[in-house]
């Protein structure tokens, strides 16, 4: 076999060389392309193609590869449904040398088995999981982004030897044996550290390889935030992220003080806050839904922990909209809690008022937070 070498040009991405490349890919060929990381070796995940691939490479044919896509939006294809800590990985860490895991329900099995051939299911969701890469390289991206079927990408290097990290390196091992190499002109060398692979659940980042994203850096980029907005942030506010907290452990089967470390942080704030404690009836009808607030000092809101947060939901209109003017990059995270009518303000008022207002920001929570889980980033 003649392994052709396609140097492309910036400006050629979308040109001849990348068609005819995703072409030999489409026809079951082995075409070998840049990461930011090393070289992989692309094929289709076909059972065929895959054979193939084992026997280049000299790997045992029980390994599992990973899917490689040329755009963040395309997990979606492949992943039907997908938690708020994936999904934020997703948002934040692609394109990028980390690879997600995601585990599938059974029903989400079922629905990819009807979209995906036959051959490619039995490749991609051994186990019932899948694992997933966006490439942090145009060229890679430019491919991957042509070829008409999935594509799973290993490290172009026989099976413990080290991967290849230029078009030539390549060339020397596998000259001969795969259909092309692309490589883009005048780009840098690859990093020749390998990807992160991490699993990640509602609750967890199983750190299953270290690569060259960190753990830590992981962590912070997984990270639910959200920060709920009155004006005194004595009462509604505080109440509302007791409240959150209650639900959030309650759907993560935890306890609350577990919240932290599993990746979710609920925070309040108001327009102006001077550590004041909340008020007595805030605490008493928190204790009455075993919600705890005690220890609860108020504070002002501040744009640079709010750029941070994921959701930010205010009590009222006024709210949301003093958020969005003083902080307006960050006005499409920004919403009042209840969608049909403000939370009215019960300061003032007798325990009947504070109990009325709590059963509206728990009604109102109730369907925010199941717009979190259920939410399709890909809609967006």
């Amino acid at each position: 076999m003649k392994t052709e070498v396609m140097i492309i040009k910036p400006e050629d991405l979308e040109g001849e060389k990348i068609r005819a490349a995703a072409r030999l890919l489409d026809a079951g060929q082995i075409v070998a392309f840049p990461t930011e990381t090393v070289y992989g070796l692309g094929c289709v995940a076909e059972p065929e193609a895959i054979a193939r691939l084992d026997e280049v490479k000299g790997r045992p044919a029980d390994k599992r590869y990973t899917l490689h896509i040329g755009s963040r939006e395309d997990v979606h294809r492949y992943v039907p449904c997908i938690g708020p800590r994936a999904r934020k990985l997703v948002g934040r860490a692609w394109p990028g040398p980390l690879t997600i895991v995601f585990s599938l329900s059974d029903a989400d099995l079922k629905k990819q088995k009807g979209i995906v051939s036959p051959g490619a299911f039995g490749v991609l969701y051994g186990g019932g999981t899948i694992g997933i890469r966006c490439v942090d390289n145009e060229l890679g991206r430019a491919l991957l982004r042509r070829a008409m079927g999935p594509v799973v990408a290993p490290s172009a290097n026989r099976s413990g030897e080290k991967p290849a990290v230029t078009a030539s390196e390549v060339y020397e091992v596998f000259g001969g044996k795969i259909a092309a190499i692309l490589a883009a002109a005048g780009e840098p060398q690859a990093s020749g550290q390998s990807s992160t692979v991490v699993r990640v659940t509602d609750t967890s980042i199983e750190m299953l390889r270290e690569g060259l994203m960190s753990p830590a850096t992981v962590t912070l980029m997984s990270q639910i935030k959200i920060m709920f907005v009155c004006t005194g942030n004595t009462c509604r506010s505080p109440m509302a992220a007791g409240f959150s907290r209650k639900l959030l452990s309650e759907k993560l089967k935890c306890g609350v003080d577990a919240l932290e470390s599993m990746g979710y942080i609920v925070m309040s704030c108001g327009l102006a806050g001077c550590g004041s404690s909340a008020s007595p009836e805030a605490i008493a009808v928190c204790r009455e839904r075993s919600v705890h607030i005690g220890n609860h000092r108020s504070r002002s809101l501040d744009c640079d922990e709010l750029r941070d947060c994921d959701f930010v939901f205010g009590m009222t209109q006024h709210h949301v909209d003093t958020v969005r003017r003083c902080c307006p990059e960050i006005a499409d995270k920004c919403a009042v809690l209840d969608a049909d009518r403000d939370i009215s303000d019960p300061i003032g008022g007798d325990l009947e008022a504070y109990r009325r207002c709590a059963v509206q920001i728990e009604k109102a929570l109730g369907k925010r937070l199941g717009e979190i889980w259920d939410e399709d980033s890909s809609s967006k």
